[in-house]
């Protein structure tokens, strides 16, 4: 949270972006930025915008209250500046009849909001066409949307400032959307990272090497890019958390929605990666449960949000081994005894030559400049 540059220039910086939230935002995206400024804890008195505004101005730029409704604010605001609603909500009913895995393929170049339209103009012919149709239309997608706003979640599209540059070059293969839980920019976290994945039931050994590069990359500024849960990418996480606030926090990815019912292991993660300025991101709307076929889309999503993919530890029949590589970014592995069934799968990987063998984070980063 801290800063170098001046206390004064940060605050009247900080508390221009907070006015223009509270001045610009309408209708449903004010409500949901004071709905959020409201659970950061803020006294009630303070909760009118202009009460809040007023009392900003003689606030430190590091307190608690400040910085967390700069935060909320700033997130928001880049979302109202980004696509327009009604093509958001397009992608988002898109995704609710053809599945979170839909890509851009189905856009055939048009806006979302035309594809809908279309859909709307041949409903009468019957088939397929009518029964997207009717999903959309019984889908309230606006007023999805604007209960997980306020709740803290985003669904960001290609017009966003937020969406990464990692997503940007994969064409039509491109997700309609992102579920994201957090206020930093997705884009800023993705433009250096690394995803971290292994075997859920992962040896002590895998767990140790997961926390330990992903330490070494999140001290290096390398955004670290895992599975939220347990095993080799729950490991990889707390690795990356432990650093400080000097380290790159985490991008958390489920394979159920943004938000949902998981667990306290699993909301203590959430919480952690949150704290640390970290984001949660899912293909998902909350309150989707997990599923394999969900899970195979986590795996995919990770490998396009970073720039590379590390496997640490997976048998022959983990999901990490399989996890898609996009073309021109490095697949790597850590190499494991080779009488472990747990390291089976990275060993063959290396063996085959579809993954280069790395033991360090500086392994790691040296592979990331050479492509």
């Amino acid at each position: 949270m801290g800063s170098t540059r001046d206390p004064k220039a940060v605050a009247t910086e900080r508390l221009e972006t907070i006015r223009q939230a509270v001045t610009h935002l309408e209708n449903t995206d004010r409500r949901a930025l004071l709905r959020q400024i409201a659970r950061l804890g803020v006294r009630d008195h303070l909760r009118d915008p202009e009460a809040l505004v007023s009392h900003l101005r003689s606030a430190m730029p590091n307190a608690p209250e400040f910085y967390g409704c700069w935060s909320v604010a700033r997130s928001l605001l880049r979302v109202a500046q980004g696509a327009p609603r009604d093509e958001r909500i397009a992608r988002l009913s898109l995704a609710h009849v053809y599945g979170a895995g839909a890509t851009a393929g189905l856009l055939k170049g048009q806006s979302a909001a035309a594809v809908v339209r279309g859909l709307c103009e041949i409903s009468d012919q019957g088939g397929f066409g009518r029964q997207a149709f009717e999903s959309i239309a019984s889908f309230d997608g606006a007023r999805l949307l604007a209960r997980a706003e306020a709740d803290g979640a985003r669904f960001l599209v290609p017009d966003d400032v937020d969406w990464p540059e990692t997503l940007r070059g994969l064409g039509e293969d491109a997700p309609l959307g992102l579920w994201v839980r957090g206020t930093a920019s997705l884009a800023e976290l993705a433009e250096k990272a690394v995803a971290v994945t292994g075997s859920r039931a992962a040896s002590d050994y895998g767990k140790h090497v997961a926390g330990y590069l992903a330490g070494g990359l999140a001290d290096q500024k390398v955004t670290v890019v895992s599975a939220i849960g347990q095993g080799a990418d729950g490991a990889a996480l707390m690795g990356a958390l432990v650093r400080g606030e000097a380290a790159a926090p985490p991008i958390g990815v489920h394979a159920g929605g943004v938000a949902g019912s998981y667990g306290d292991g699993v909301l203590r993660q959430e919480q952690a990666i949150l704290s640390a300025g970290g984001l949660i991101v899912s293909l998902c709307a909350p309150g989707v449960p997990l599923s394999s076929a969900r899970a195979n889309q986590r795996q995919r999503l990770m490998a396009a949000l970073a720039s590379a993919v590390v496997v640490v530890e997976a048998g022959l029949d983990s999901r990490a081994v399989s996890t898609p590589q996009v073309e021109g970014r490095p697949l790597l592995a850590v190499p494991g005894p080779i009488t472990s069934s747990e390291s089976a799968g990275t060993n063959r990987l290396i063996r085959d030559g579809a993954a280069q063998a790395v033991m360090s984070a500086d392994d790691i980063t040296a592979a990331l400049a050479r492509h």
